[in-house]
């Protein structure tokens, strides 16, 4: 399990990479996971990275597929009963990061609409 200083840098390089609109809520829930989730979702991004897969911009069929591969190209030590977790965690990450981009969005087109009509007045 990494430390305290490696979980914060982990926390930092994960919420970094998501898209800007997204990086609160990601960030938030980055702290509440534990140091081997935040590892799993390091190696996870790196291998995407590799692979020239943005899982921010993925659909959630694609997304799970690529969660999969990854999943199952891992070395197994053993019979590890969070498998599925991290995966979930995975999934979770994405999907938040996708709804918050979503919401920055919508705001913001809500916001310059309504700006616009102000300068008008």
């Amino acid at each position: 399990m990494p430390s305290g200083a490696n979980k914060a840098a982990w926390i930092a390089t994960l919420t970094e990479a998501a898209p800007p609109p997204a990086r609160v809520k990601i960030e938030c829930f980055l702290r509440g996971l534990s140091g081997d989730e935040l590892e799993y979702l390091g190696a996870f991004l790196g291998s995407c990275t590799l692979e020239n897969f943005n899982p921010f911009e993925a659909s959630h069929y694609k997304l799970s597929q690529a969660v999969q591969i990854f999943d199952s190209q891992r070395p197994v030590k053993g019979l590890t009963p969070d498998r599925e977790h991290k995966m979930f965690v995975a999934l979770e990450l994405f999907r938040r990061a996708a709804t918050a981009a979503g919401s920055a969005s919508a705001a913001q087109a809500a916001g310059t609409g309504g700006s616009q009509s102000e300068d008008r007045n």
